[in-house]
C-alpha cells in the first residue's frame, strides 16, 4: 500500500504535527513522530501495511520533509485533530508497547 497518496498523506500529517506542535531537532525525533502516526492509524484500523513497507514510508517522507515547508503547507481540520491525537497517545502511557 506504499504509494503516492500514503506518501503524500504522511507527509501532510508530519507537517501538521510540526506545525501544531514543536519542530524536533533530530531525525531520529522526526522518525519517532512519522512512526508514530503510522502506528497510530494502525491501531485504528484507517491503515494496513507491514513492518517493512511502513519503515521504508517513514524513512522516505522523512527524508522529503523540510521544515520549510510547514509554514506554507495547508493543513485541514481532519490532519490537524490527527496530529492533537497523535500527540495525545504519545504522551499516554498506554502508548508505550
Amino acid at each position: 500500500m506504499n504509494n503516492i497518496f500514503t506518501d503524500l498523506s504522511l507527509l501532510n500529517q508530519l507537517h501538521a504535527y510540526v506545525n501544531r506542535f514543536k519542530t524536533p531537532n533530530y531525525r531520529e525525533d522526526f522518525l519517532a513522530i512519522a512512526s508514530s502516526i503510522l502506528t497510530f492509524q494502525q491501531k485504528q484500523g484507517s491503515l494496513s501495511l507491514d513492518p517493512n513497507q511502513a519503515e521504508a514510508l517513514i524513512q522516505q517522507v522523512v527524508n522529503q520533509f523540510d521544515v520549510k515547508d510547514v509554514a506554507n503547507s495547508v493543513i485541514d481540520t481532519a490532519t490537524d485533530e490527527l496530529a492533537n491525537e497523535v500527540d495525545q497517545w504519545r504522551r499516554s502511557p498506554c502508548s508505550a508497547i
